[in-house]
């Protein structure tokens, strides 16, 4: 847990410096997800994926963070620019539809492509969309939850977020995601062994 925490204040001050944010981002959540999957973690698996996975991690990450500020620009932008208007509210409604399936898909983007054996961000991004559609209660709950959890101790109490912020928030999309992927690979087996 020591080494976890300390990955996690590393990963927020490079994520505060931006540059590096993307290979820290990717070197915690691959550490998560060996937690996730009960394996353990060291600083060398832990530098090697910050070298290895920088490119492709700051593609995603500048995706993502682009994708996520259209819809919240969107979805300000039209009851700023027509007010008073009745259709307003359901162009809002659709914005805030695609929000939220887009924060699911951020949500299970990530660990599926560290489960990956073949990583391409393609596949990993339809896999998310699809684990989030095929669950949505259990991704909204998780979601929500974890969510609250970040948001409470970053107000509440700030040293805590600063040692745990990150690590809690990607542990626990890892382990939704392997929860997931264990769901999957049992119905598949149990229909193949029925044909």
């Amino acid at each position: 847990m020591l080494l976890l925490i300390l990955m996690n204040m590393l990963t927020l001050l490079c994520c505060v410096l931006i540059i590096p944010g993307p290979a820290a981002w990717a070197a915690l959540c691959h550490m998560c997800n060996r937690v996730s999957n009960e394996f353990a973690i060291s600083w060398e698996e832990y530098w090697k994926v910050f070298r290895r996975e920088w490119k492709p991690w700051a593609g995603m990450t500048i995706i993502g963070t682009l994708v996520s500020a259209l819809i919240g620009i969107n979805f300000v932008f039209y009851s700023v620019s027509f007010p008073n208007q009745a259709w307003v509210p359901y162009v809002q409604g659709a914005w805030l539809a695609a929000g939220v399936l887009w924060l699911a898909i951020q949500f299970y983007i990530y660990p599926l492509y560290v489960e990956q054996e073949k990583k391409t961000w393609r596949i990993a991004l339809r896999n998310a969309a699809v684990v989030s559609g095929a669950s949505p209660l259990f991704s909204f709950i998780l979601i929500v939850l974890g969510a609250l959890l970040t948001i409470l101790s970053l107000v509440f109490v700030p040293p805590l977020f600063v040692l745990l912020g990150l690590s809690f928030w990607l542990t626990l999309s890892n382990a939704a995601t392997v929860d997931r992927l264990a769901v999957y690979r049992k119905r598949a087996d149990e229909t193949q062994a029925k044909s």
